[in-house]
């Protein structure tokens, strides 16, 4: 719990950047610092092993050096997106601009129908029909956001 309370933090630390400074550059540089800066930690922490260190990465149990590592990814990514869609307006941010735009009834659908089919069917236990299973359903719940989107449906709590 204190771990995604913290992934929420350094989630709030990028909102305060962009709120703080107006100016691109100075944006990008806090977001490219704050990235590599936890990403160092967290390499520190599991020895730039996977399984390794004082800490190492786990997923399943949201281990420091996993928050930490994914925060700093997600600062760097933030940096990138935040230059081709802000700044340069080289991407428009499409396919992510659809189901940002019903976020809630897009999760709510995956919750309810993701062992169903067409979302899910029976797939053996084999790494490459795992993902192609999950990349469809991935695609079919964006294509879910574009058609309501197209239909302008937008539904908000």
């Amino acid at each position: 719990t204190l771990n995604s309370v913290f992934m929420c933090y350094l989630g709030l630390q990028a909102g305060k950047i962009l709120m703080t400074f107006k100016e691109p550059s100075a944006r990008v540089k806090r977001f490219l610092i704050w990235g590599l800066f936890l990403c160092l930690i967290a390499g520190a922490l599991c020895g730039f092993k996977k399984d390794g260190g004082t800490i190492p990465l786990n997923k399943n149990l949201w281990s420091l050096s996993f928050v930490l590592c994914m925060a700093g990814f997600a600062f760097v990514l933030l940096a990138f997106c935040y230059v081709t869609i802000d700044v340069y307006k080289v991407w428009s941010g499409a396919p992510f601009y659809f189901p940002g735009m019903n976020p809630i009834v897009l999760y709510m659908g995956h919750e309810v129908l993701h062992r169903h089919f067409p979302i899910s069917w029976e797939a053996s236990q084999y790494h490459y029909s795992l993902l192609s299973m999950d990349l469809w359903g991935t695609v079919f719940w964006v294509l879910v956001g574009l058609v309501l989107y197209k239909k302008r449906i937008f539904i908000t709590v």
